[in-house]
């Protein structure tokens, strides 16, 4: 009896303990919060009162939509330079600088932007909130050209008044899916596209500070692979791509220079918004962010299938099977995992694939971008001849790859005993 009443003592002090921590967290929670959204009143109720503004400029991110239906445009409204283009030669120091730059931006809250149409023949304003982001829905008037996938917004800064109107001014472009896509595609973006060493805080944390978007490196044959599913079965390139990353939106405009530095095609990037709430240091969790933008995505395009794109390190096999499991073959077309991870991971992931394809729906652990290709041509995807030119690409920069070139390719080596990529051999 004695002992059964120490365990039961035992037990509630420990659930008083824990019951006290979480109380002392939410009480941190609050604090900082407040602590953080009082700093930024009073840096920026002194800029609006004084007009301190400096570098007033737009920044606006890819949108989407469908024919007939309303489309998305967000972006932020920041008081500061943006960053000088992307430079293979330029020094780790300045890599950090303006990385950490980007990471501190200064965000104008309660900014009015007006977006027009590109015929001039609709406008509408936003407010930006309290992180400096605006969102647009709108319908447009007068259909789009249908033989276009990116049509073009006017976005211009309404109040505060800018000294130069036409710098802080910016064009916006919508991604609408012409009637004869095939498939649309989501993709992760780090460690599926970019060596970011995820799986490893302190390695990921290396690589995204001292590099800029030229000395990031995709995986070999990754631009080919995208470039062909963006292409299809019929080689017209009119399926739609996007990407959904954990990062946070202060690096989208990294995530632009590096797709264009490596020719991956463009797309609508779901960012992850950062910041302190009342129960959490980030405001959304890594799965839930994801789940929420791609089931988005599933409802604005009822008539696409999907084809989801991810890696072993970072839940995206549990998160697809769920979304496989909730739509079925009706809306995912294709699962493919890039295997990063240790062999007890593999096999918790192949169980996973199992139960993906009893529902329906192919998944595939791609040891690298030449093995998912041809999984690719497979299942029609894309063509044969395609998914050689994905090999051959692969290849070709396999042998680049291996070519010492600077800090950023030592960095991206993964410390002896860690797992390494295998998605590159």
């Amino acid at each position: 009896m004695g002992a059964l009443l120490s365990w039961k003592t035992h037990r509630l002090l420990l659930l008083a303990l824990i019951g006290v921590c979480l109380m002392v967290r939410s009480a941190l929670l609050n604090a900082a919060g407040a602590t953080e959204r009082a700093l930024d009143r009073a840096k920026f109720g002194l800029k609006w009162r004084y007009d301190l503004w400096q570098h007033l400029n737009i920044r606006p991110y890819r949108g989407f939509g469908r024919r007939g239906g309303p489309l998305h445009l967000r972006g932020r409204v920041l008081d500061d330079r943006r960053s000088a283009k992307p430079d293979p030669e330029q020094s780790t120091w300045r890599n950090a600088v303006n990385t950490l730059r980007r990471v501190e931006s200064d965000e104008l809250p309660g900014a009015r932007v007006r977006l027009t149409l590109e015929d001039g023949t609709q406008t509408q304003t936003a407010t930006t909130d309290e992180d400096g982001f605006f969102s647009f829905e709108f319908s447009p008037e007068e259909a789009f050209p249908r033989n276009r996938v990116w049509h073009d917004v006017r976005l211009e800064l309404e109040a505060p008044t800018p000294d130069d109107p036409e710098r802080a001014a910016d064009t916006g472009h919508v991604l609408v899916p012409r009637a004869d896509a095939e498939h649309a595609v989501v993709s992760d973006l780090d460690d599926t596209v970019i060596r970011t060493g995820a799986t490893s805080k302190l390695q990921m944390a290396r690589i995204v500070l001292l590099n800029n978007a030229s000395t990031r490196v995709p995986f070999p044959g990754v631009s080919a692979l995208y470039r062909t599913l963006q292409e299809g079965s019929d080689v017209e390139g009119h399926n739609p791509i996007f990407y959904v990353s954990s990062s946070p939106w202060n690096l989208y405009e990294m995530f632009q220079g590096f797709f264009k530095a490596h020719d991956l095609p463009v797309g609508p990037i779901f960012l992850k918004d950062y910041g302190i709430t009342t129960d959490r240091f980030f405001k959304t969790g890594h799965a839930e962010h994801k789940l929420d933008r791609i089931q988005r995505l599933i409802e604005t395009y009822p008539e696409l299938r999907f084809i989801l794109i991810g890696d072993s390190g970072q839940e995206d096999p549990e998160i697809y099977r769920r979304l496989v499991g909730e739509h079925g073959p009706e809306r995912i077309r294709a699962v493919f995992i890039r295997d990063v991870t240790s062999p007890e991971r593999d096999t918790e992931v192949h169980a996973i694939a199992r139960q993906v394809e009893r529902m329906g729906v192919p998944m595939t652990l791609a040891k690298d971008t030449g093995e998912a290709a041809a999984r690719a041509a497979e299942l029609g995807l894309i063509t044969e001849d395609a998914a050689d030119t994905v090999r051959d690409a692969m290849r070709r920069e396999e042998r680049e790859k291996d070519a010492p070139s600077g800090l950023h390719e030592r960095l991206l080596d993964p410390p002896d005993g860690e797992a390494r990529s295998v998605f590159s051999r």
